[in-house]
């Protein structure tokens, strides 16, 4: 054989285990959880990306579990309400993820959800932080979850007057800015429109408010000829309003009627209350008054609602109940 050959021989041979050590390394690294010096902590793992168009997902609570050891949690309670809330989290707005990052130390755990549009936040329990807040994380308020439950309420007395302001605490809704606007050209821009009696009004297209807003909608009209209660209801209703850009009232943080993702359908009220504010301008214990002595909404249409992810404000200890919002993340929660 010519020397060439054999040269040729050994420059395939060399290159053959050179790439074969490679992969074995690949394969060994790929393994194991990476370090994140930024973050100072000690795993580190990736899951594949979301299809929110096929409306697929993996398992992720079930990644949550697996993934995050029992050790660092107070408790298996803690845990397991835990996992709750980031998965709820995510089923909630998978629409607008491309990836996720899943962190823990000894002292903390972290999930960092990569957006569609390039940004990221950090679910810190209750919170959702852009990177540039996460290390003041202490000086926000959550407000994702708030309880909610599909049953009658007991009403008890608690002050009047409050702030979302605790201490230098305040509330950070990067989040919702960036999912449904950050500011008036944004948000407007991703209206629908829509029509009920007379009453027209915008609710937001983003992370399929409007979508399911339009299914819940769609699901009343075919309860209407059928239930009399629903078509009176309809008949006596004196307004419908969306999107407004303004503050919830004596809280200093914004409405989510600033970004058309909740909905006030008034209907006349004959002298019964509807808005826990405007029966404190002439009742002290505002939050005693019977059920019976507030406008009644039809059990059907807030079932409906709840079932496409709006919340009823008549089953608030401030009770508004006219009000309607968006709130994905509180029905995708198993424990409240």
């Amino acid at each position: 054989m010519k020397p060439k050959y054999f040269a040729l021989i050994f420059v395939i041979l060399l290159y053959l285990a050179v790439a074969s050590h490679l992969a074995y390394l690949f394969l060994e690294e790929s393994g194991k959880p990476k370090s994140a010096d930024k973050f100072n902590s000690s795993k580190l793992v990736y899951f594949s990306d979301i299809s929110g168009a096929l409306n697929i997902s993996p398992d992720f609570e079930n990644i949550l579990d697996k993934f995050y050891p029992n050790e660092i949690f107070p408790d298996e309670y803690s845990k397991i309400r835990w996992i709750d809330k980031a998965n709820a989290m995510y089923l909630s707005y998978r629409y607008n993820f491309s990836k996720a990052r899943l962190l823990y130390d000894e002292n903390s755990r972290d999930i960092i959800f990569f957006l569609k549009n390039g940004e990221k936040f950090f679910f810190k329990e209750s919170l959702m932080l852009p990177e540039k807040d996460v290390s003041a994380d202490e000086h926000f308020l959550g407000y994702l979850y708030y309880e909610y439950i599909k049953s009658d309420l007991v009403f008890e007395e608690y002050p009047l007057f409050f702030s979302t302001f605790v201490i230098d605490r305040f509330t950070n809704y990067a989040f919702f800015d960036s999912i449904y606007g950050k500011d008036k050209r944004e948000i407007e821009e991703n209206f629908n429109y829509f029509k009920i009696n007379k009453f027209k009004f915008q609710i937001n297209g983003k992370n399929k408010c409007a979508y399911r807003f339009s299914k819940a909608l769609s699901e009343i009209n075919r309860e209407i000829d059928g239930n009399e209660d629903i078509k009176l209801w309809f008949k006596n209703l004196r307004s419908v309003s969306s999107y407004s850009r303004r503050e919830v009232a004596y809280q200093k943080r914004p409405s989510l009627h600033s970004w058309a993702i909740a909905i006030d359908i008034s209907p006349r009220t004959y002298g019964k209350e509807l808005y826990w504010y405007w029966t404190s301008k002439f009742r002290d214990y505002w939050w005693t008054i019977p059920e019976e002595d507030k406008a009644r909404f039809p059990q059907k249409i807030i079932e409906i609602f709840e079932k496409h992810g709006f919340c009823w404000g008549g089953k608030w200890k401030r009770y508004d109940l006219m009000h309607f919002e968006y709130r994905p993340e509180i029905f995708f929660r198993k424990y409240n």
